[in-house]
């Protein structure tokens, strides 16, 4: 099965509404391309026609400079609407479910990488994904009990239709509710839970075979560049 690999980007100069505790060097505007682009293709087999990459860039005042050549993207997309006169999870369900939608019609499997995440060991997350219907992060590894961490999801092209249908009937994009313990109750039947961490869950132990972590530090971000060899 071919794989769309997909993203949402949000970031802003004065640093208003960016993550206080998240290294400022992730909001950069080449972050996408120099750091998440790379530790992607390093760690797995980037086969072109086989292997696609999807952008949902927020409109903000900070605008990624990924590359537009189709060999690295298959679609950038750019919200209409400032992000500030939106629903506070408005982008993220909205990229979401516009990537899922686009990897569904091409017959494609969905991994969600979200931007201020990086993964180590992408080809064992892969390979454990196989037979999976929905994957993400939770349990003993999720930063509140209850939630579901969504910043590593799998989701396999069979089970699309059920993700996409139950995101929209949700309309997580229109609450300001938060949006984590809903995902939980909505996929806790079918979704196999990471049996790694760790989402927004501290300490990271960098010696472990396969792990993610979101809203990385300063020192977080340059611990992962170097166990990734970036």
């Amino acid at each position: 099965m071919d794989l769309l690999v997909s993203t949402n980007w949000c970031a802003h100069a004065d640093g208003s509404a960016n993550n206080p505790k998240t290294s400022k060097r992730m909001y950069d505007a080449g972050y996408l391309w120099n750091v998440w682009w790379r530790h992607v293709e390093s760690q797995i087999e980037v086969i072109e026609g086989e292997t696609s990459f999807f952008v949902y860039e927020s409109r903000c005042s900070v605008t990624t400079t990924w590359p537009s050549d189709p060999m690295y993207t298959e679609m950038l997309l750019c919200n209409q609407k400032r992000v500030e006169t939106q629903h506070h999870a408005h982008d993220v369900y909205a990229g979401m479910t516009i990537a899922a939608q686009y990897a569904l019609v091409n017959g494609m499997d969905w991994l969600y990488i979200e931007q201020d995440c990086l993964v180590y060991g992408l080809d064992k997350v892969l390979e454990f994904s196989k037979g999976k219907k929905i994957c993400f992060g939770g349990g003993e590894y999720a930063w509140q009990p209850g939630w579901a961490e969504e910043s590593l999801m799998y989701v396999s092209n069979e089970y699309l239709p059920t993700f996409i249908q139950k995101i929209n009937a949700c309309r997580l994009y229109e609450t300001d509710q938060i949006p984590e313990p809903i995902v939980m109750q909505m996929f806790k039947d079918d979704v196999t839970l990471w049996p790694f961490g760790y989402g927004r869950k501290r300490p990271i132990d960098f010696d472990q075979d396969v792990f993610y972590a979101q809203q990385l530090s300063d020192e977080e971000l340059d611990m992962f560049i170097e166990k990734l060899g970036l």
